[in-house]
């Protein structure tokens, strides 16, 4: 369990980064 909620976290975190790019070339 514990590995899959880091994976998840990672994913999470690469998607923030991806939306804060798409945020600032808005």
């Amino acid at each position: 369990a514990q590995v899959d909620q880091s994976v998840f976290e990672e994913m999470i975190r690469e998607s923030l980064k991806e939306m804060e790019e798409k945020v600032k070339e808005m």
